[in-house]
C-alpha cells in the first residue's frame, strides 16, 4: 500500500532528527508533521537532555552590580597596544563596563565563552578589542576573524565600531550583508580582509561562489545569537561553523540563553566559560515605563497626543506591521515631523539613509518594526513608543532598551488595547512588577474590564482531527466529520447528524462521505 496523507504507514524520519538539534534550532522538520506513538516520551527525553547541556557549561560568573556602569578597572590594564589605546582615548573610553571587564580577559586568552547580558552593556567592544589585539595587521587575503550578525543594521553598526577601534592599527576589514551590491561586495572580498562582519545568508552565498574561504579563520563570534535563532538562521550558522577549523576560538554573545543556544554551544564550543551579568530579562534602571489604555481605533490619535505632551528630543516608534509603520509615518509627516522609516520592505539604501539621518539628528522620529529592536546602539534616544504591545516579553525589553543606554535616562510608553491586555500581563509576569497606568481623556478605556468580558468563558480545547493514524488514546467523542475514528464501528460517518446543542456550530466537513468502497479505491 502506498503511504499517503491518510495512511498510518507514512515513513517518518529518525526521532533524533525530529526531536533533536535539527528541530530545536529551526530546521525544516517539525514534530507536528509526523505521527508517533512515542511522541511524549521522546520529547521528554530530549528536553531533559537539553537541560543537562545547559547546566554543564563550565564556569558561571554572575555580577549583581549595574551592568551598564563603569568599573574601577581601566582599559590600559588589559595590555592593549598603543594604537588601540589611542583610538579608545579619542572616543572617551577609559573604564570598561562589567561585561567588558569580565569578557575581555577570557577573549584575549583564547578561550571559548558564552556571554549573556542585557542590551546596552557594551558587548560589541568586548569582542572587537581582543580581536584587534590578537591579530597582527597583515596583507594576506586570508580571513582570520569572522563576526556573524542577524541583521544588516547590526552588522553595519559593528562595522562602524570596528572602523573606529582599528583607526590606527592597520587591520583590513569589511562588512558583508544582504541587500547590498553583490558585485561590489565580491570585488572588496577579492582584495582581501582580515576581519569580516557578515550576515549568514550573504556570507553563505559568497562561500558557494568560492569568493570566501574560512579555512584559515582563527576567531568566530556569534553576536545576538538568540536573535539569529528567532530568525531561523541557525541552520546557516551551523553550515558556516563546519567550514571553519576545529581549533578556532568561538565566542557567543546573546541577550538570553535558551536551550537551543546551549545545544549549539555543546556542539561547537570547547569547554566554554559562561559569563552571565545581571538579570537578562530586566530593563535598564534609567527607563521610566508607562502604559496607556486605548481604544484600538484611536491609537494613532493617542500617539499624536503623546508626542505633543511629552518633552522629547529623539523618539523611536515601534509597530507590529510594515503597513502600519508606513501609515503612521504618513500621518506624522503631515504634521511636519521629520520622519525616518525602517522595515523589511524598505530597500537597503533607504534603511541606511533613515538610520544615518536618525543618528545625526536629521530625523527626530524613527518609525520601525522589530528589525530595529535589537543591537542598534544609538545614543540620545529619549523616548520609545510602542504603538502595539509586543506579544513576547523579550521583544518588549529589547525595544525599550533602545533608550537609557550607558547610564542615561529615558521613557518607554506603551499603548495597550483590550485585545492586547493578555500580552501586557505576560510582560509584567516576566518583569515581576506592574507597569504604571496612565489614562488620557478621550482615548482611555477600561482594558481590564473589557478583557474580562470577552474572556469570561473558560477556554475549551477543540477535539483533534485524526488523519488515518491511531494515537495512544482518542478522547471520547473526538470524531470529526468525514474522518474515520479508530473506535467507530460504522462504515460511514453521518455528516448530517445534528449537534447536541442547537446553538453549537456543526463540525466542519472534510469532503464526501467515505464508505468501504471509496476507501478501497483510494488505496
Amino acid at each position: 500500500m502506498r503511504p499517503g496523507r491518510g495512511s498510518s504507514l507514512r515513513k517518518a524520519p529518525k526521532p533524533a532528527r525530529i526531536f533533536g538539534l535539527g528541530n530545536v534550532i529551526g530546521d525544516s522538520y517539525t514534530a507536528s508533521r509526523w505521527r508517533h506513538t512515542n511522541y511524549a516520551s521522546l520529547r521528554k527525553t530530549v528536553t531533559s537532555h537539553q537541560a543537562e547541556i545547559a547546566n554543564s557549561i563550565a564556569t558561571i560568573i554572575v555580577t549583581d552590580s549595574d551592568t551598564s556602569s563603569e568599573t574601577q578597572v581601566t582599559f590600559e590594564e588589559f595590555g592593549f597596544s598603543d594604537n588601540i589605546n589611542r583610538a579608545l582615548a579619542e572616543q572617551g573610553f577609559t573604564h570598561p563596563t562589567p561585561v567588558q571587564a569580565e569578557a575581555i580577559p577570557v577573549m584575549t586568552s583564547g578561550g571559548d565563552m558564552i556571554v549573556t547580558a542585557q542590551t546596552g552593556t557594551g558587548k560589541t567592544a568586548a569582542f572587537l578589542l581582543p580581536i584587534l589585539q590578537k591579530l597582527k595587521p597583515s596583507k594576506s587575503p586570508e580571513i582570520e576573524a569572522l563576526v556573524l550578525s542577524p541583521t544588516r543594521e547590526l552588522a553595519l553598526q559593528i562595522g562602524e565600531h570596528l572602523t573606529s577601534f582599528a583607526k590606527y592599527t592597520g587591520h583590513r576589514h569589511t562588512v558583508v550583508y544582504g541587500g547590498s551590491s553583490v558585485k561590489k561586495g565580491r570585488e572588496t572580498l577579492l582584495k582581501g580582509a582580515q576581519i569580516i562582519v557578515a550576515t549568514p545568508g550573504r556570507l553563505l552565498d559568497f562561500m558557494r561562489q568560492g569568493v570566501i574561504s574560512l579555512s584559515k579563520t582563527r576567531i568566530v563570534v556569534l553576536d545576538e545569537a538568540d536573535r539569529m535563532l528567532d530568525m531561523g538562521f541557525m541552520p546557516d550558522v551551523r553550515r558556516i561553523l563546519r567550514k571553519t577549523p576545529q581549533g578556532r576560538q568561538t565566542a557567543l554573545f546573546s541577550a538570553t540563553f535558551p536551550e537551543p543556544i546551549a545545544y549549539l554551544a555543546q556542539e561547537f564550543l570547547r569547554e566554554p566559560k559562561r559569563i552571565a551579568l545581571g538579570m537578562v530579562a530586566t530593563p535598564a534602571e534609567g527607563i521610566t515605563q508607562r502604559v496607556f489604555p486605548c481604544d484600538p481605533q484611536k491609537k494613532i490619535g493617542l500617539l499624536k497626543v503623546l508626542l505633543k505632551n511629552y518633552d522629547w528630543d529623539s523618539a523611536l516608534i515601534f509597530t507590529r506591521t510594515k503597513r502600519q509603520a508606513d501609515a503612521i509615518a504618513r500621518q506624522l509627516k503631515a504634521l511636519k515631523y521629520s520622519i525616518g522609516i525602517i522595515h523589511g520592505d524598505r530597500s537597503q539604501p533607504q534603511r541606511m539613509q533613515a538610520l544615518e539621518g536618525f543618528k545625526k539628528g536629521r530625523y527626530k522620529i524613527l518609525v520601525a518594526t522589530n528589525v530595529a529592536a535589537r543591537g542598534l546602539d544609538i545614543s540620545g534616544i529619549t523616548h520609545v513608543l510602542n504603538v502595539d504591545t509586543p506579544d513576547v516579553a523579550d521583544d518588549y525589553i529589547h525595544r525599550i532598551g533602545r533608550t537609557a543606554r550607558y547610564d542615561a535616562t529615558g521613557d518607554a510608553l506603551t499603548i495597550v488595547s483590550p485585545e492586547e491586555y493578555e500580552h501586557l500581563l505576560a510582560i509584567e509576569a516576566v518583569l515581576g512588577y506592574k507597569i504604571d497606568r496612565e489614562e488620557i481623556e478621550g482615548f482611555a478605556v477600561d482594558i481590564e474590564c473589557l478583557y474580562s468580558q470577552t474572556h469570561s468563558q473558560p477556554f475549551v480545547k477543540k477535539p483533534p482531527v485524526y488523519f488515518g493514524y491511531q494515537p495512544d488514546a482518542i478522547p471520547e467523542g473526538a470524531v470529526a466529520a468525514g474522518v474515520e475514528s479508530a473506535n467507530t464501528d460504522s462504515e460511514t460517518i453521518d455528516q448530517d447528524a445534528e449537534s447536541p446543542e442547537d446553538d453549537e456550530p456543526a463540525q466542519p466537513s472534510f469532503g464526501r462521505k467515505r464508505t468501504a468502497s471509496t476507501r478501497k479505491r483510494r488505496l
